[in-house]
């Protein structure tokens, strides 16, 4: 970890940016939603989804390392899908990133 940086910034501009990537795809794939739908569900543009989409914003390859995170994105979509609220989709993402802070933060245990 950058030791100037903060576990809130690289959370903003590494963290939330994987999150939304992996949820539009995860979203588009298995609902079969379109780019403006997951736009409007995620309360991003369209533009940033496309981007999510193309894999020119948000390293999902920070997710891959940790299933559970991905586990719960999937989860995650499938009630966004049925209708899970908007303030209860805020509340399930800021979990899901409060946990993959910090399983990124965590020290490794001493061998």
């Amino acid at each position: 970890m950058d030791a100037i940086r903060q576990p809130c910034e690289m959370t903003v501009s590494r963290v939330l940016p994987a999150l939304r990537s992996s949820l539009a795809k995860i979203l588009m794939s298995n609902s079969g939603m379109n780019q403006t739908e997951v736009s409007d569900m995620l309360g991003i543009t369209q533009a940033a989804v496309s981007y999510y989409t193309k894999e020119k914003r948000g390293d999902e390859s920070l997710l891959k390392r940790h299933p559970s995170v991905e586990e719960a994105l999937r989860g995650l979509a499938d009630d966004m899908t049925n209708g899970l609220s908007p303030k209860e989709r805020q509340e399930r993402i800021c979990t899901v990133c409060r946990e993959m802070q910090n399983l990124m933060f965590e020290k490794p245990a001493k061998k």
